[in-house]
């Protein structure tokens, strides 16, 4: 296939109202967004190009380790392109130029540190021009449903619109989760006894398996579960489990590939420790451990633990720090956002991620 050939495939399968967006930045947080727009090209945004502009914050945090709100070790962000692969298109003087030349129609601040470098008043004409300005955070989290932790600062959380959910959705969440929660354990109470009996019957121990976990407020509670290890998994102390797992039975891989292990947990919806949707619970020791390492972890715990979750449904299961934080991202994302009709998306998704058993481990 020659060159013109490819332009004019490539251009053929670019939307035809697709948003041509201008990075200002070219470090590693711009390297992020350069990559999470070409991957979203499909959806509505063509990267243009960029424009470099110095960060000195960003540079001395590379020099020097970064700390999370609390004093705790940040970890770097998971991952970063070593190049941003986009043409730079001039200089930030000359910004005005840019914009009109290619015409741009979304400009994304990557800069660490804005103070004095952005052209304000460029900046606003543009957008009262019909020019979308986004700072880096919030294009990311449009672009990929999942917030950028690693970029995350206190002020993220405290300015922004979302994190507390209203009563009244708390209440409607509530009244869903108790109604549809009887209606499985009474529709499902067969396949149940017939589970218990396997687990029973295959391998010696308890048909339930039960474990302490970290809830609302961080408070721990009793999650049960049907067994799917041998009786004596954790007899080395807490460890996630990992690709073809030696601990797990034979039935104990239908069970999780099939979610069937989970439905002892609608007892635990009942009393109230967990939501059919939210983030996944997690032991204590792995709390303890993530809590250090990842900054925001425990805004995970401002709501109540899931049956299931957009982290579930969006990443594949996580038996690490690095994929914790990956994981965290999307339940901060939820959290931001909780509402019934985001709960009812993520069980629809869920039902899908079943039937495929997509991320079981």
């Amino acid at each position: 296939m020659t060159g013109a050939a490819k332009l004019r495939l490539s251009v053929a399968r670019e939307p035809a109202t697709a948003a041509r967006v201008l990075v200002l930045g070219d470090g590693s947080l711009a390297r992020q967004i350069a990559a999470c727009t070409s991957d979203a090209r499909p959806w509505g945004f063509r990267l243009s190009g960029y424009i470099p502009v110095a960060d000195e914050f960003e540079h001395r945090e590379a020099q020097t380790p970064t700390s999370g709100p609390d004093g705790s070790a940040r970890i770097l962000p998971f991952p970063t392109p070593a190049t941003l692969d986009a043409p730079a298109l001039g200089r930030l003087a000359d910004i005005d130029d840019v914009l009109n030349d290619h015409d741009i129609h979304t400009v994304v601040v990557a800069l660490a540190d804005r103070r004095g470098k952005l052209p304000l008043g460029t900046l606003i004409n543009a957008k009262l021009r019909g020019v979308q300005v986004f700072d880096a955070i919030d294009f990311y989290e449009r672009l990929t449903g999942r917030m950028l932790v690693s970029r995350m600062r206190p002020s993220t959380i405290i300015f922004a619109d979302g994190f507390v959910p209203g009563r009244p959705t708390l209440a409607l969440k509530r009244i869903v989760d108790v109604g549809l929660a009887a209606v499985l354990l009474l529709l499902t109470s067969p396949i149940m006894a017939a589970v218990a009996i396997a687990v029973r019957t295959t391998s010696p121990g308890p048909a339930i398996f039960k474990q302490a976990r970290v809830g609302l407020l961080g408070l721990p509670f009793t999650i049960m579960k049907f067994r799917t290890m041998c009786q004596e998994s954790e007899a080395n102390g807490a460890q996630w489990a990992t690709e073809n797992d030696s601990r797990i039975t034979p039935i104990g891989k239908f069970l999780r590939k099939s979610r069937l292990d989970e439905l002892p947990q609608l007892w635990n919806i009942l009393l109230g420790q967990m939501s059919f949707v939210g983030p996944r619970p997690e032991q204590p020791t792995f709390v303890n451990t993530l809590r250090q390492a990842i900054p925001y972890y425990d805004q995970r715990h401002a709501v109540r633990p899931g049956l299931t979750g957009w982290a579930q449904v969006k990443y594949p299961y996580g038996a690490s720090v690095e994929e914790s934080e990956e994981k965290l991202e999307f339940d901060l994302y939820y959290i931001k956002r909780i509402s019934v009709a985001f709960d009812l998306t993520i069980m629809f998704e869920t039902a899908r991620v079943m039937l495929t058993g997509k991320g079981a481990r």
